[in-house]
């Protein structure tokens, strides 16, 4: 074991612990080298859980972004087939367009008003076709069939259309308007009777009269309302 003087350096003996020469302590060089084999060991140590610490860190970062990762791909996944899905149902282009495709022809959404007096257009062609096809071959009691038929048609357009009118109104301004229907109901049974039983209708063509009178007052009552309370 050598001791020396950390100062001037200078040997000592066993027992001296402060150098004669220059007052400096003495060290032991096998102590001081076993301390710094201990600090190095202590540095090795805290060096490795650092790295250790470090390297959890990494690996917990890399999990989170591949957890991350999986559920940013599966959403845009997601979003991607809705919007395909989304992107495949007519009804919802039809509805942001405000367009509809009928054999290739684009035709604006109709207002309740066009609408109701397309449909009543199209029962005024069927009942004019139907009649004019059929009139050559039909007399008396077989023309009740066409007549009544076309008295039923216009009444059932009638209900319709009295019915989605009144649907937007006041609870006021549809009580004046069931008034006025309950009158023109009238009104239109004895204008059809009377016609039915002028003297220049035999009483053979009285039924066929009846419908034909009734189916007259209901097309016009048709776009009376419609021209009248319909935008």
């Amino acid at each position: 074991m050598t001791r020396f003087c950390s100062k001037c350096g200078k040997k000592a003996g066993k027992d001296e612990y402060i150098c004669d020469e220059c007052g400096e302590k003495i060290i032991d060089l096998s102590n001081d080298k076993s301390d710094n084999k201990e600090e190095k060991k202590d540095f090795a140590y805290d060096a490795l859980k650092i790295l250790t610490v470090i390297a959890l860190i990494i690996m917990i970062l890399v999990s989170a972004a591949a957890v991350l990762g999986r559920y940013y791909n599966v959403s845009k996944n997601r979003e991607l087939k809705v919007f395909e899905q989304t992107a495949g149902v007519r009804i919802l282009k039809d509805i942001d367009y405000n367009e509809i495709d009928i054999h290739g022809e684009k035709l604006k959404i109709l207002s309740k008003k066009e609408e109701y007096m397309s449909k009543l257009k199209e029962t005024d062609k069927y009942v004019q076709k139907n009649i004019k096809d059929n009139i050559s071959s039909i007399e008396g009691d077989k023309l009740v069939k066409y007549t009544g038929d076309a008295y039923n048609r216009y009444d059932t357009l009638l209900n319709e259309i009295y019915s989605s009118i009144v649907s937007n109104m006041g609870e006021e301004e549809a009580s004046k308007l069931r008034d006025d229907e309950r009158k023109w109901i009238v009104y239109k049974e004895n204008k059809s009777t009377e016609s039915m039983e002028s003297d220049e209708y035999s009483d053979s063509e009285n039924k066929w009269v009846y419908f034909d009178y009734l189916a007259v007052y209901t097309r016009q009552r048709c776009y009376e309302l419609i021209e009248r309370y319909m935008y």
